[in-house]
């Protein structure tokens, strides 16, 4: 590992959910604690990466995250990340109602709801000014080293069927199991943090519940995975999850779904609560295959630290809102409906190359962005300063994957989003 004249700081707090948010969208207590987490690096801009295990966020929490990291860590509010894991596992932050938008999200949820909502996300602020308290304090002279290996764990979820295709476990449909790393050392050489980017859904333990219907919060496997690699390393290490392309990928086991029996119909199948037993097998896995690209992640050169953010239009579809309803289809009309403005963001650390975007991208979009630039770590993180659903690539239109119905983007946007995406680290790699 090479001393370098970067900084580095690193920061985790649990959520503490005893403030009476619980019990929220049936949730009514902890398997496992959900985190924060908070990568501060620092050369000639202070940049700040925020982990934060939830399934999704709306603008409103997310500008506060965002504000709120942007103080704590007196940095510019352009140079913090939040970054979501997408854990399925733990309530949502619905927002308040909107105005004359009675049957938008917070308009379908009542004031006790909303209010336990809020306190839900103070719990979460919380939880964010101590990760960054800790990671200003921790702050030191840094050496970094990147990888890519890969692992098993993730699997994809399209399944071709006699209607078309749908979500199932599929070994035989292509799978990116890319498993990008990024180790930061102390300059004395003490580990203190790793970054890891997989493309996968954490949802082992979606959907355990219990007689009555509730259920227990998890960070599931990301969380866990986490956690045990922060046990591992002891005290003031850091270890953050960057959820990869997962549109199309998710667990190869989980403790809840459905899958075809030998006429090819479709049976619901549940591990009920051994799913966890599941979830501690997977994120040991994972753990081992992450260790095992940390151990060979070196560096050739002192790294230099970059960061880019462009904008970019996509043109919108009409798209059914309701997933129930979503059925296996062989052909399908997409009609557009107007523009979206989405913006990508960059970063750049010797050859390590980090793009975040907002919406759910398929695994052919990360592997084909990692392919442009050959002999580097190239890893694509979605759920980035704000969430969308799919924007699947153009043969998930043409074949009619679950993804392109989910999808509010036209054929050609994953395309237009790679070009771009590729531009602009280009553009910061020459400036």
């Amino acid at each position: 590992m090479n001393h370098t004249t970067l900084q580095a700081g690193a920061g985790l707090a649990p959520v503490r959910l005893d403030n009476g948010c619980l019990p929220l969208d049936g949730f009514i207590g902890t398997h496992d604690d959900l985190h924060v987490r908070v990568l501060l690096l620092e050369e000639a801009v202070r940049f700040a990466l925020v982990s934060i295990e939830i399934t999704s966020i709306f603008d409103d929490t997310r500008d506060r995250f965002r504000d709120l990291a942007s103080r704590a860590l007196d940095t510019a509010p352009g140079n913090v990340w939040i970054t979501l894991t997408h854990s399925f596992c733990g309530p949502h932050i619905w927002p308040a109602p909107k105005e004359g938008k009675p049957d938008g999200p917070g308009g379908q949820h009542g004031p006790e709801t909303v209010r336990k909502c809020r306190l839900l996300e103070d719990a979460y602020c919380a939880a964010l000014e101590e990760a960054s308290r800790q990671a200003l304090a921790s702050m030191t002279e840094a050496a970094v080293g990147w990888g890519t290996g890969s692992s098993a764990v993730n699997v994809s979820r399209n399944l071709p069927t006699d209607e078309g295709w749908w979500l199932g476990s599929n070994p035989e449909t292509s799978c990116d199991h890319s498993l990008h790393v990024l180790r930061v050392d102390r300059a004395n050489g003490t580990p203190l943090a790793l970054l890891y980017n997989l493309g996968i859904r954490p949802c082992v333990t979606s959907g355990i519940r219990n007689p009555d219907g509730t259920g227990l919060i998890s960070g599931d496997i990301s969380g866990v995975t986490s956690t045990r690699l922060e046990q591992e390393f002891g005290h003031d290490f850091v270890a953050m999850f960057l959820c990869g392309a997962a549109g199309d990928q998710e667990p190869i086991l989980k403790a809840n779904g459905e899958a075809p029996d030998h006429l090819g119909v479709f049976r619901k199948f549940s591990f009920g609560e051994d799913g966890y037993a599941l979830l501690s097998a997977l994120s040991a896995a994972l753990e081992a295959d992450v260790l095992r690209v940390w151990r060979r992640a070196s560096a050739d050169t002192a790294p230099v630290l970059r960061t880019g953010q462009r904008s970019c239009t996509f043109q919108t579809k009409a798209m059914n809102r309701n997933l129930g309803s979503i059925r296996p289809a062989k052909s399908m009309i997409f009609t557009p409906d107007g523009e979206k403005t989405l913006e990508l963001y960059a970063m750049t650390l010797g050859g390590f190359n980090l793009v975040g975007v907002q919406p759910e991208t398929n695994g052919t979009t990360s592997v084909q962005l990692a392919d442009a630039f050959p002999g580097e770590t190239t890893a694509l993180a979605i759920m980035v300063n704000g969430c969308d659903k799919c924007m699947p690539e153009e043969e998930a239109y043409q074949s009619v994957r679950f993804q392109c119905q989910n999808s509010p983007f036209m054929p050609g946007s994953a395309e237009r989003l790679l070009a771009a995406a590729t531009e602009l680290l280009n553009d910061m790699k020459e400036g």
